[in-house]
């Protein structure tokens, strides 16, 4: 009953697997955001008790736009499956009568304040996968279990985007820069996905931002979970039924730059807290990359220690600890623009550069080599904002860039979290061809002295 070996799993799907295999007579409830896959897994679970265990099974699926479904499988003979599809919960109801009372039940797609739900037999459902939300009352401890399904880690992302589309890291980190950690929205067109965070993002007001700042939140009724999801450590098992170890975290960084001004700087801050914890470095980037720009946004100004970058390092012992010095900055960002989706529009902005506008950073992820554009002064300052020790620099791609700002001298700024990071840094490769100056700079905030810095590979290293 194992994976086949060619088939991608990612480790969160063969734990809920194993616990649903070994439920007994519990009742387990698969909760969690639209587009993570649990459909998937209450189908995968009834065709293992009704092939393996041959036990019979009686799946009931609410599917978007088709109605009510029922499979019937035959757990001592397959050959007496039925299916009855667009079915009226009436009509689901009668079937569910005329079935045996020792079927195991799996629901998918039906919500707790479903009419359906409230029926008398199916609330003993032995499996149910729901994306909405799912009250565990005192009389149902020992009864019920209440699993979450997290939502998928960029490098998971990565390995199916491989496996399945042969898509490269760039097209992936486009698709997660919008649809963030939701597989259905990373599966789905980037504009089909941009449109289904937009209807998200619109429910957004005054009433549910609180819901969008908190860490361990309280569940939503509303689409506000298709943004705001929710992972675990998955190193302990029981933490899949133990709300108290469950993190909440927007990850489409299209989403957090909507919200901007509704989002405080500390929910950002909180983001990193929880990456790091987690050691998810994909989520580490999205929160602190949001950090500067909402910094831009909502403070008028962005704070930073700076210094030059040293193309060639002289007589450095191996692997020596360096410690540079640097020199405070303050980049204004009265005017800010969040906007453009193609390199077209990319392109006309920073040719047309808005009188006034002290700050850019794109709608959009297909913009290479740099994140924002900043003016300090009469110069240009092309910003990449990165928590990495290292970042490959494409010198091409940089001179057409700096090429769109003829009159005015250009700098690229890389900008880390800390100091660690900073004296730590390098390009890739080291002296890069571009004869443009370069500069590494660290934000001014103590909180992130505490993160220690993040190798190539994408893990965050331990604290000394």
């Amino acid at each position: 009953t194992d994976f086949p070996d060619q088939l991608y799993v990612r480790k969160e799907y063969k734990d809920l697997f194993s616990l649903l295999k070994r439920r007994g007579d519990k009742q387990v409830v698969l909760f969690g955001s639209p587009g993570l896959g649990k459909s998937l897994l209450v189908v995968l679970y009834a065709v293992w008790m009704a092939t393996q265990a041959q036990s019979d099974v009686l799946l009931v699926r609410r599917v978007e736009g088709k109605g009510l479904t029922v499979l019937f499988l035959n757990g001592s003979d397959l050959s007496k499956c039925w299916r009855e599809q667009n079915l009226s919960e009436d009509n689901v109801e009668a079937l569910e009568a005329a079935t045996t009372t020792k079927c195991a039940l799996c629901l998918d797609g039906i919500n707790q304040v479903d009419g359906l739900l409230k029926k008398v037999r199916l609330q003993s459902f032995s499996v149910l996968a729901t994306s909405g939300q799912y009250k565990k009352s005192q009389s149902q401890a020992g009864v019920v279990d209440l699993c979450l399904v997290p939502y998928w880690s960029l490098e998971d992302l990565k390995a199916v985007g491989r496996r399945i589309n042969g898509w490269d890291d760039d097209c992936v980190e486009q698709k997660y820069y919008i649809g963030g950690s939701c597989l259905r929205l990373f599966l789905m067109s980037i504009e089909d996905a941009r449109i289904a965070i937009l209807l998200a993002v619109g429910t957004v007001d005054v009433s549910t931002a609180d819901l969008l700042k908190t860490q361990h939140g309280p569940r939503s009724a509303g689409q506000v979970d298709s943004i705001r999801m929710a992972t675990l450590d998955s190193s302990k098992v029981a933490n899949y039924s133990n709300p108290d170890m469950w993190s909440y975290a927007i990850t489409s960084m299209y989403a957090l730059g909507k919200i901007g001004e509704i989002v405080p700087l500390g929910y950002f801050k909180d983001l990193c807290f929880k990456a790091h914890a987690l050691n998810d470095f994909g989520l580490f980037g999205i929160a602190f990359e949001n950090y500067v720009h909402a910094t831009a946004q909502n403070n008028g100004e962005i704070k930073l220690w700076v210094r030059d970058y040293e193309r060639q390092l002289l007589h450095q012992p191996k692997n020596a600890k360096l410690d540079y010095s640097y020199a405070t900055t303050t980049i204004t960002t009265q005017s800010c623009s969040y906007r453009g989706h193609t390199q077209e529009q990319y392109e006309a902005i920073m040719r047309e550069w808005t009188t006034g506008l002290e700050y850019w950073y794109p709608a959009g992820r297909s913009l290479k080599t740099i994140d924002a554009v900043a003016k300090q002064g009469d110069r240009f300052l092309l910003l990449q904002v990165t928590k990495s020790t290292s970042h490959s620099i494409n010198s091409a791609n940089l001179a057409t860039i700096a090429s769109y700002f003829p009159a005015s001298s250009t700098s690229f700024m890389v900008v880390v979290p800390n100091k660690a990071t900073a004296d730590a840094f390098r390009f890739s490769p080291s002296n890069p061809s571009n004869p443009m100056h370069l500069e590494v700079a660290y934000v001014v905030d103590d909180f992130f002295d505490q993160f220690a810095s993040c190798d190539v590979q994408g893990k965050i290293q331990p604290s000394a």
